[in-house]
């Protein structure tokens, strides 16, 4: 029987998924500059469809988790989306 905890750590590791932000790993570091911003667009693609990212990185440049979200306020009950 698979737990909900369970069930919550396997289902936020697929690309795609919306998670509001209160259930993001603590592990993300929120970046909203446009400095910060536009590099991670255009690596995954998204266009302006988020003007925020939540990301983990891997110490080397590279990026282990990011996380998608319109706007700049982070709000608890905002949704963001899994692009990597």
């Amino acid at each position: 029987m698979t737990t909900g905890y369970t069930f919550k750590q396997t289902r936020i590791m697929e690309v795609g998924v919306s998670i509001t932000l209160d259930q993001m790993p603590y592990s993300l570091v929120f970046l909203s500059d446009t400095q910060d911003v536009e590099p991670i667009a255009e690596e995954f693609k998204t266009g302006d469809k988020y003007q925020s990212f939540f990301v983990e990185t891997d110490g080397e440049g590279g990026y282990l988790q990011v996380w998608g979200m319109a706007g700049i306020v982070p709000y608890l009950d905002k949704y963001a989306k899994k692009v990597r």
